[in-house]
């Protein structure tokens, strides 16, 4: 998750609607919060956004609210190989599921997302636009939290069941056990290029091949401590009589040691992420969708997960308004309208999806 926060700057316009919203007039109080909810919603909807790391992944379809809740699979099968397959999340909180489907739409389903927050009468009376601010950034994480868990587990159900006609699994074992070197993006690549092939097991046009790359902190160190160790796995020319330790050029080695780190590496970008290594979220996750070999074992493995993210596999349907600028709904709170319980509450709510429409797209390596 992106480290942006949501935060309200303090006008006398702001303040001035804020305290409205404690007003004794009930028609008064409710405009206010209305009028209030209509300025959070553009906001709530892009930081959302932003601090995903699946919104880099899918590409968000607005559907317009009453609209159909389908795909067109056509556009998606005009060199595929085999059975279509589509992975969709169907549930908060359930696992992917997947569905073999003819040149047709294929039917989604939403999750619905959910949160509610409310604050003290008297702070809003004192406009109080800190303490809004900081309760609407945990909103904003608990709808990050979820749409994270929602989006990774259709990417890794799709990853655990990839296989293509030839059998070949889209996870392989890396060079060494417990270290990520150069050889193990050599080999992600030729795996992605034999995952791509037309229905007639031949070569396709276009460009495809490996463009990004999802490890843990802990393989990120090993790519930090390229600058200092040999990268070689063959031993050349007789271990007898020659060392046989390679190491990278002296500008990539200088350049991994002066910058403390890589964003790119042979022309991929990477993204570090905490959810993954061992025992981590995704992990165990991971473990609990595969059957395929190599073995996966959450507590001791790693998972790395390579993706061509310049193919449009990865959809992410989501509910709009009825003009469709919208995709998240923000409401007044009418349980605290009580005198007595003196204080004031806002409901939010989005209806997500994600959808994969070709998994050769992805590929994985246990370290």
């Amino acid at each position: 998750m992106r480290k942006k926060k949501f935060t309200i700057a303090s006008t006398p316009e702001r303040s001035e609607l804020f305290k409205l919203m404690a007003s004794e007039d009930m028609s008064i109080a409710y405009q206010s919060q209305v009028s209030f909810a209509t300025f959070l919603r553009p906001i709530v909807q892009r930081l959302i956004d932003q601090k995903a790391t699946v919104s880099d992944i899918f590409r968000t379809e607005v559907i317009a609210n009453g609209a159909p809740q389908t795909i067109p699979i056509d556009p998606y099968a005009d060199y595929h190989e085999g059975d279509f397959h589509v992975w969709s999340t169907n549930r908060a909180g359930g696992l992917a599921s997947q569905t073999v489907e003819g040149l047709s739409e294929y039917p989604f389903t939403y999750s619905n997302l959910d949160s509610a927050l409310y604050l003290d009468k008297s702070y809003v009376e004192n406009a109080r636009l800190d303490l809004m601010a900081k309760a609407m950034n945990r909103v904003v994480q608990e709808f990050v939290a979820k749409q994270e868990r929602l989006g990774w587990t259709a990417i890794l159900t799709a990853l655990a069941a990839g296989t293509n006609t030839q059998g070949q699994n889209h996870v392989i074992d890396s060079t060494t056990e417990n270290r990520l070197q150069p050889d193990d993006f050599n080999r992600l690549r030729t795996l992605v290029t034999r995952l791509y092939q037309s229905f007639a097991g031949g070569s396709i046009a276009g460009d495809y091949g490996l463009t990004d790359i999802y490890l843990s902190p802990e393989r990120m160190a090993d790519l930090r401590a390229l600058a200092y160790n040999p990268v070689n796995t063959i031993v050349v020319p007789s271990a007898a009589t020659t060392s046989t330790a390679l190491a990278l050029p002296d500008a990539v080695r200088e350049g991994i040691f002066n910058g403390a780190g890589l964003s790119v590496f042979q022309g991929i970008t990477l993204h570090e992420l905490r959810e993954l290594g061992d025992g981590r979220k995704l992990s165990v996750i991971f473990k609990a969708l595969t059957t395929n070999t190599p073995a996966f074992t959450s507590a001791t493995d790693d998972l790395v997960i390579g993706m061509d993210l310049s193919q449009d596999n990865c959809i992410s349907p989501v509910k709009g308004d009825s003009d469709g600028t919208s995709t998240v709904s923000i409401k007044v709170d009418n349980q605290f309208y009580a005198t007595r319980m003196e204080k004031l509450g806002w409901y939010f709510k989005r209806e997500i999806a994600y959808t994969i429409t070709d998994n050769r797209f992805i590929v994985g390596l246990i370290v």
